[in-house]
């Protein structure tokens, strides 16, 4: 239970500095560093403003699609059951 809560505390405290704008330039470097897109392909990424603090069943079922489309899962599994309560 400690990794789960503090996984979630983890995602809690980047929701919050995401939304921030002062952190703007902060989202706009690691985006650069961490995805190694061209400068002229990142100039017009705009962080979005959907961004959930929160990972529910609803807010999963798109990557399980994604999942499945790519091959990556065979099955059709319950979104809401891959999070834990």
């Amino acid at each position: 239970p400690d990794a789960l809560n503090n996984f979630r505390a983890a995602i809690e405290d980047s929701y919050t500095f995401a939304r921030n704008p002062a952190n703007a330039t902060a989202m706009k470097e690691s985006i650069a560093k961490y995805t190694t897109l061209p400068a002229a392909w990142r100039a017009p990424i705009v962080i979005p403003d959907t961004l959930q603090e929160k990972v529910t069943g609803g807010s999963l079922a798109f990557w399980v699609n994604v999942a499945r489309d790519q091959g990556m899962i065979k099955g059709n599994p319950d979104p809401a059951s891959l999070v834990a309560p």
